[in-house]
């Protein structure tokens, strides 16, 4: 049985398959690493491997499979497959975390601080006492949310949860804790 194809085409479909597998293989190790979060706390002991590895590594195969299914060439095989891995994304997660690691990741917010520094001024001019500020005119153990820009917003630590804004000219230094 002849298709009369090209002499080379078979290097067109391998190309088409390899870009498209690519992509789906990054989404699903992204997708493995946010599914510990995912599943983490609803299943125990042996069912929570399950959820985490083998639910998006068959989604993955499953994907594979329609993207290699597109022997048209390139264009359907990323038409098949952008779609089916941003629904793996959107299915594990990844996405919802990703503004907060990257915030994380550029030191603009949302870390955990040992202890925030502020300017003996700001302490002697009365502050609320929510504050909880040290005789050092600090704050111990707050979550800051985001320090870019003319306020520092934080997180105090407690049960309630009260987030606070301070003018960034009264801090002095803010000490993150090691992750």
């Amino acid at each position: 049985m002849k298709f009369k194809l090209p002499k080379w085409s078979f290097l067109r479909y391998l190309y088409a398959s390899y870009l498209s597998l690519l992509l789906i293989n990054i989404v699903t190790f992204n997708a493995i690493s946010q599914s510990d979060s995912a599943f983490g706390g609803l299943l125990a002991g042996k069912l929570q491997v399950v959820g985490i590895f083998l639910v998006p590594l068959v989604l993955s195969i499953f994907i594979s499979v329609f993207t290699m299914a597109a022997f048209a060439g390139i264009n359907y095989s990323l038409c098949f497959s952008l779609p089916l891995a941003l629904g793996i994304a959107f299915y594990s997660g990844a996405l919802t975390t990703m503004p907060d690691r990257v915030m994380n990741g550029l030191g603009l917010g949302n870390y955990q601080a040992s202890e925030i520094a502020l300017d003996n001024d700001y302490c002697e001019k009365n502050p609320p006492a929510v504050l909880a500020l040290t005789q050092a005119c600090a704050i111990q153990n707050a979550h800051v949310i985001w320090s870019l820009g003319e306020t520092l917003v934080l997180r105090l630590p407690g049960d309630k949860g009260m987030q606070v804004q301070i003018p960034f000219r009264h801090v002095k230094a803010i000490v993150r804790k090691q992750e």
